[in-house]
């Protein structure tokens, strides 16, 4: 069971507290890492890739806007969906939310149930696996940034994505700023070379560690975000010859 990753955002730890209780009490698929400051949070979305943020809005040095802004001027790809908790109650405020960008919101205080429903809206496992996934053996990918390009060890794959291996990178923006995958097949799955495809960065997890506890290799998940006519005719190629081999 893939765990669904929430960045919880307040100052007050008896708050993130509570928002853990009501969450933890009802969702055994979830994970929860905690940041009290923008500073902290962002610190945190450079070293994972989360499907949620929970954000708390009137704080005293940080409003969840000002938050809001921040994550988004910092990501270069597709932010992951944000929901606000405030006490605001008027629709003159809601209106301020509007035009901020801000799209979701829970008013406070709530109950466990309205919690839960608004993370299942926003965050819904269901839709992950639309797509079938096959193990790859002895296909090779590259993936191709500005700052360079890194080899990857594909695991398995889908019309709609890719998990793969790689070497540790130090800042994970690296891996998210116009990014596309380039990915060869051996003989006996096809033999072809995908153009250039588009991507963008899912889930990144640490899968060894020096001694000093950095990370040495990534498993990492992407998700492609257009696929050419010729690269679907290839990828249905090799599933095709996947399942007629049960490899």
């Amino acid at each position: 069971m893939r765990l669904r990753h929430i960045l919880l955002v307040h100052e007050q730890r008896s708050i993130r507290n509570v928002i853990k209780m009501l969450t933890l009490s009802d969702l055994t698929d979830v994970q929860i890492v905690e940041a009290q400051s923008k500073a902290e949070a962002l610190v945190q979305l450079q070293h994972t890739v989360f499907d949620l943020i929970l954000c708390g809005n009137e704080m005293t040095h940080d409003s969840g806007v000002d938050i809001f802004h921040a994550m988004q001027n910092m990501l270069q790809t597709q932010p992951p969906p944000f929901l606000l908790l405030t006490s605001l109650v008027n629709n003159a405020a809601f209106d301020r939310l509007r035009l901020a960008g801000i799209q979701h919101w829970l008013v406070t205080p709530f109950t466990a149930q309205t919690l839960v429903a608004k993370i299942n809206e926003l965050c819904d496992p269901r839709g992950w696996r639309g797509n079938k996934r096959m193990n790859v053996p002895g296909a090779r990918g590259i993936l191709h940034t500005p700052q360079g390009d890194f080899a990857v060890e594909p695991l398995n794959l889908s019309v709609g994505g890719l998990a793969c291996d790689m070497e540790a990178v130090d800042n994970l923006n690296v891996l998210m700023r116009e990014t596309t995958l380039s990915l060869a097949f051996p003989p006996e799955i096809g033999d072809g070379v995908t153009e250039r495809i588009p991507c963008d960065l899912l889930q990144v997890h640490v899968l060894t560690r020096d001694s000093r506890l950095d990370p040495q290799r990534f498993r990492t998940i992407w998700t492609f975000r257009t696929l050419s006519p010729k690269d679907q005719t290839l990828l249905q190629h090799v599933f095709s010859i996947l399942e007629k081999t049960n490899w």
